[in-house]
């Protein structure tokens, strides 16, 4: 059996997460009326059975604010494993701001021993922050509790690195990290390439893998923020420099009640918006990269043989 990981109805061994999505979200905490917390509620287990159907078997859900007992009821009615996270992401308060690199690490550690706000749900994974490529002195201290959590308990870490994955990295590392055991999210968007060519931020990249940490990508029908030219040209010379490994795909989901209704972030400027929840990831996503020249060994390491390496290795 491999090592077992949290998940909010119970721990299940890596050998158990099969096809996975790295990087979710189960929005419950954005709806601001009952009605439209009953909205979201059923549209995530709908979406969520849909993407089950297609043979997605696990998200992981990485809101260090979340609703961890909605989520539970989320995953058992729709059947889904879910992994919640604990951590801090880019929005925190002033007084959050204000903490030294042990009252991160203490908060952390409180949620992975404890449970999550007396629920006794624990998270399997640690989820990190930061705005820009340059790292603020306050995410510095988040990065650096996150290290040395990660350090002590062997869970993995999500980051949020639209722009700076390297910085972040180098951070981690100095904090004693396991670096195979970290992943940056967004890293494919091009607004946060810091002016480097399409070239330049592949080579960027590779002296990212390099050292052993994994990529995710999310931009799949976010043509608006990655072109197709541009995400698939990285898919494949990762692969092709010897790191089909070391990166994962998944969908990234965020919905929110800001103009009244249920909105899928970034819906209004893709075409495929609307359709670009959990199930996407294999309805859609998976057969582009397929017709993109990525094979199906190397398209199954991204869903399947990643994730639980770096959860179970």
């Amino acid at each position: 059996m491999g090592k077992q990981i949290e998940t909010v109805t119970g721990p299940i061994g890596s050998e158990g997460l099969g096809i996975t999505s790295m990087h979710e979200h189960v929005p419950l905490g954005n709806a601001s009326t009952p009605e439209q917390r009953d909205d979201a509620f059923q549209y995530c287990v709908s979406e969520l059975v849909r993407a089950r159907q297609l043979g997605l078997k696990t998200i992981v859900e990485v809101s260090p604010r979340r609703d961890a007992a909605g989520i539970k009821e989320v995953a058992e009615k729709a059947e889904m494993q879910i992994v919640v996270c604990t951590g801090f992401y880019v929005d925190l308060t002033d007084e959050e701001k204000l903490f030294s690199v042990d009252d991160y690490r203490r908060h952390m550690m409180a949620e992975i021993e404890l449970g999550i706000s007396g629920t006794g749900i624990r998270p399997g994974v640690i989820k990190l922050g930061a705005y820009n490529e340059k790292i603020t002195d306050y995410e510095r201290r988040v990065f650096t509790a996150g290290g040395l959590v990660q350090r002590d308990t062997g869970l993995p870490i999500c980051t949020h690195a639209v722009a700076g994955c390297m910085n972040q990295q180098n951070i981690l590392a100095d904090a004693g990290a396991d670096l195979s055991k970290v992943y940056y999210s967004h890293v494919e968007a091009e607004f946060g390439w810091e002016g480097r060519s399409l070239s330049q931020q592949i080579d960027y990249l590779e002296d990212v893998v390099k050292k052993g940490s994994t990529l995710s990508y999310n931009n799949f029908g976010n043509w608006a923020h990655t072109s197709q030219a541009s995400l698939s040209e990285i898919i494949r010379a990762i692969i092709e420099r010897g790191y089909a490994e070391h990166h994962v795909a998944t969908m990234d989901l965020v919905f929110d009640y800001k103009t009244g209704h249920r909105k899928i972030l970034w819906e209004d400027i893709n075409e495929d918006g609307p359709l670009r929840t959990y199930a996407y990831l294999l309805s859609h996503a998976v057969p582009w990269m397929s017709s993109n020249g990525v094979s199906d060994q190397d398209i199954d390491k991204m869903i399947v043989s990643t994730p639980a390496r770096i959860f179970g290795g």
